[in-house]
C-alpha cells in the first residue's frame, strides 16, 4: 500500500469517527429537546393552576373589599347621624339647662340674702380684708394705709411706681 492509500484509509476512519460523534451529538440534542418540551408542559400546567388560584384569591379579595366599603359607608352614615343627634341634643338641652342653672343660682343668692348670710358682691368681694390688709382690687390700701391704685402691696413696698401727693401712682 502506498501513501495515498494510507491517507485515504485514515481519512475514511476519521470521517467514520466524525459521523459517530455527530450521531451521538444529534441523539443528545434530541434528548435535550424532549426534556425541554416536557419541562415546558409541566411549567404550563403549574402556571395554569397558579393563575387559577390567583384569580380565585383576587375574586375573594374583591368581594371583601366591597364589604369593607359597605361597612365604611355605614360607619360614615352612623357618624353623621350621631353628629346631627348630638347637635340637636345640644340645641334642645343647652338653653333650658343654662336657664335652670341661672335660676338656681339666683334663688340661692336670694335665699342667702334673706337668711342674712351676706353672700358675695358682684365682683366676687365679700367685704373682708386679705392677709396683707388690703380691702379690694381698686382703691386698695396697704399695710400703712397708703392708696395703691390697683398695684399690690409688695410693688408699693419695693418702691415700684412713684408717689405723688401722698398716694402711689
Amino acid at each position: 500500500m502506498n501513501a495515498a492509500n494510507w491517507v485515504s484509509v485514515f481519512a475514511a476512519v476519521v470521517a467514520a469517527g466524525a459521523a459517530v460523534v455527530a450521531a451521538s451529538a444529534a441523539r443528545q440534542l434530541r434528548r435535550g429537546a424532549r426534556d425541554l418540551a416536557l419541562a415546558l408542559r409541566r411549567l404550563e400546567s403549574e402556571a395554569g393552576a397558579t393563575l387559577s388560584q390567583a384569580h380565585a384569591v383576587i375574586g375573594h379579595a374583591s368581594g371583601e373589599l366591597a364589604r369593607v366599603e359597605e361597612v365604611l359607608g355605614s360607619a360614615g352614615a352612623v357618624t353623621a347621624t350621631v353628629a346631627s343627634a348630638s347637635r340637636l341634643a345640644e340645641r334642645v338641652f343647652t338653653n333650658p339647662l343654662v336657664k335652670i342653672v341661672a335660676f338656681g343660682a339666683g334663688v340661692g343668692g336670694g335665699a342667702r340674702r334673706l337668711v342674712g348670710d351676706g353672700g358675695t358682691g358682684p365682683n366676687g368681694s365679700n367685704g373682708s380684708t386679705g392677709r396683707n390688709g388690703s380691702t379690694g382690687r381698686n382703691g386698695s390700701t396697704g399695710r400703712n394705709g397708703e392708696r395703691l391704685h390697683g398695684r399690690s402691696v409688695d410693688d408699693a413696698e419695693r418702691g415700684g411706681g412713684r408717689r405723688t401727693s401722698g398716694s402711689w401712682r
